[in-house]
């Protein structure tokens, strides 16, 4: 918690940020508290959107940066939780490496599998309980690695069938 405090807490004052589409975010956010929605990027961030719009008229760029630092410490807590109940001892460096670098660059590594609708034995083969990536991207890097894209191939296990992400990152094209 005190390094994601030291990592973050410096950005509480640069304004609403440095991101291309936050002109986007803050429109969408105004939308929101007029009962409408139009998303500020395809697919969409409407946990982010929503809190913008909670928060913004609250306290303006402060209280929306505070919010953002709040879910990093949390999203780094809930990792170093989560990779200590799958067995890791080092729950707090896989989390902190997120931290400093939120970017999956690692093909052949085992990911757990959510929301899986295939149903069990005899009516199909699912559901899906792992998969892995199998190819990166072979154009774009990352801190110096290939990263990972929707197109890159997959395999789910048991099912043979290929990952979906759930979130990806819109507004880069890479093959």
């Amino acid at each position: 918690m005190l390094v994601t405090a030291a990592v973050s807490l410096p950005v509480l004052w640069m304004g609403y940020g440095t991101d291309l589409d936050i002109g986007d975010v803050l429109a969408t956010a105004t939308q929101i508290r007029d009962l409408d929605y139009t998303p500020s990027r395809n697919p969409g961030v409407p946990v982010v959107e929503a809190i913008v719009a909670v928060v913004d008229p609250i306290g303006g760029h402060i209280l929306v940066n505070l919010a953002t630092a709040a879910a990093m410490a949390a999203t780094v807590v809930g990792i170093a939780r989560l990779v200590r109940v799958w067995g890791h001892r080092n729950g707090d460096l896989v989390a902190l490496a997120f931290l400093a670098s939120p970017i999956v660059v690692v093909a052949g590594t085992q990911y757990m599998v959510a929301g899986c609708a295939f149903p069990p034995p005899p009516a199909a083969n699912g559901p899906c309980v792992s998969g892995t990536f199998i190819t990166p991207a072979v154009r774009v890097l990352a801190n110096g690695l290939p990263v990972l894209i929707n197109a890159s191939p997959s395999l789910c296990a048991p099912t043979g069938t290929p990952l979906i992400p759930a979130v990806v990152q819109a507004r880069v094209i890479a093959t």
